[in-house]
């Protein structure tokens, strides 16, 4: 019975193949482009979250505990020990794969007769590199630091003070007693961080900050590589593990607690993305809905000798929903493969996004899973039979006699 019944939709689906194609066509494009914007939307973020977590700020950050509650900008007295055996506590925490030492602070920095406020973040070249692994590809110009007396500066920032690979800038700060300093060093390279924030930035070696900041030894921050991903379980399981390492000595924060601007900014963008899709969807199922109504115009004499040879209205009904359903179930089954498809295709090849007023690689590669699939199969199975809702109302609604009239 049910074997029949199935054999029989198939054939009706078959019968009118112009009909069938375009719905179908629609359906595939709608659901091709579904899986594709979601794979460009989920690989734009992914590398938006691996520039920060993996180019500036780590996947977990180490402060004092009071630092980010502080009301002072970059505090320096709220520091953290810089030696090596702090630093071998946290690496030697399960899932953490590397730590860096930095110094942040905000100083005054003066090329010539042009001097600007910045945001300073002093590293330790050797262990920065080795930590965030992204951090060589925000250079947009010369190379990284090396060593003491080297610094780097924000594109936006050397614009500002008209400086150029090879000048020496000199840098003015209050040390960690409010005793005005200074100390100088040579530009080697500019900055473009690929995600958005400050861009009047620099850096500086440590040990040419620790001199200026007179800060002995002692540091402001830790960034910490994990191994796993940078978002999810294997991120929060790291954060527990390395705080109950540190105890109530330090703060553990995840790159997202730090940057929660640019997880509000993702979501708003998933949130955007989300009813484009929605807005696409609702086209389609639109389209599906006058394309069964018209097939119920164009079956009315046949609807008409189904009622009289004793086929019932919700037998009909059923018909027709299960002709749409199978209809958006397979057409949506090569819309996600096509879709699939491009995704494979762009991740492979990768797409250049470069941040305005440079010319940095961006390489974003769109990913999508096989659980976006199934949905977007589902949602154009489940679409397609709820457009054909009233087109299957209607024809359940035929009176036979008039139906078998109906010219």
């Amino acid at each position: 019975m049910v074997l029949s019944f199935l054999l029989i939709v198939l054939r009706n689906v078959l019968r009118n193949r112009r009909r069938s194609l375009i719905t179908a066509g629609a359906i595939v494009l709608g659901v091709c482009a579904l899986v594709a914007v979601r794979g460009f939307t989920e690989g734009f973020h992914a590398a938006t979250m691996a520039n920060m977590a993996e180019g500036r700020l780590g996947a977990l950050v180490v402060h004092h505990p009071r630092y980010l509650i502080s009301q002072e900008q970059a505090p320096l007295d709220l520091d953290l020990p810089g030696d090596e055996a702090f630093l071998a506590r946290i690496v030697a925490v399960p899932g953490v794969a590397a730590g860096t030492p930095r110094l942040t602070f905000t100083s005054a920095v003066n090329v010539g007769d042009e001097t600007v406020f910045a945001q300073i973040s002093a590293v330790d070249p050797r262990r920065e590199l080795a930590t965030l692994k992204r951090a060589k590809d925000m250079l947009a110009e010369g190379r990284a630091i090396e060593g003491a007396g080297e610094c780097l500066l924000g594109l936006e920032l050397a614009r500002t003070l008209r400086a150029k690979l090879g000048d020496t800038i000199t840098f003015l700060s209050n040390d960690r007693e409010g005793v005005l300093n200074g100390a100088e060093a040579k530009l080697v390279g500019l900055l473009s961080f690929k995600t958005a924030g400050d861009r009047r930035v620099a850096q500086l070696a440590l040990p040419t900050a620790d001199q200026l900041l007179r800060m002995n030894g002692r540091v402001t921050e830790y960034a910490v590589a994990i191994d796993g991903d940078l978002e999810g379980a294997d991120l929060l399981a790291a954060q527990s593990r390395l705080q109950e390492a540190l105890g109530a000595q330090a703060r553990v924060s995840t790159w997202s607690e730090i940057a929660s601007w640019l997880t509000d900014m993702i979501l708003f963008q998933r949130v955007m993305y989300a009813i484009i899709g929605l807005v696409l969807v609702v086209v389609v199922l639109t389209g599906i809905a006058n394309t069964m109504l018209m097939s119920v115009l164009e079956r009315v004499r046949e609807i008409g000798t189904m009622m009289a040879l004793g086929v019932r209205r919700r037998q009909i009904v059923g018909l027709f929903l299960a002709e749409s359903a199978l209809l958006g179930f397979l057409a949506g089954v090569v819309g996600a493969a096509l879709g699939s498809l491009v995704v494979f295709w762009l991740h492979r090849r990768g797409l250049d996004f470069p941040p305005p007023g440079t010319t940095i690689h961006n390489i974003v590669r769109p990913t999508i899973g096989l659980g976006y699939n199934l949905f977007a199969v589902g949602l154009s199975t489940v679409g397609a039979t709820l457009a054909a809702v009233y087109p299957a109302w209607r024809a359940a609604q035929l009176r036979p006699v008039e139906a078998l009239s109906h010219v």
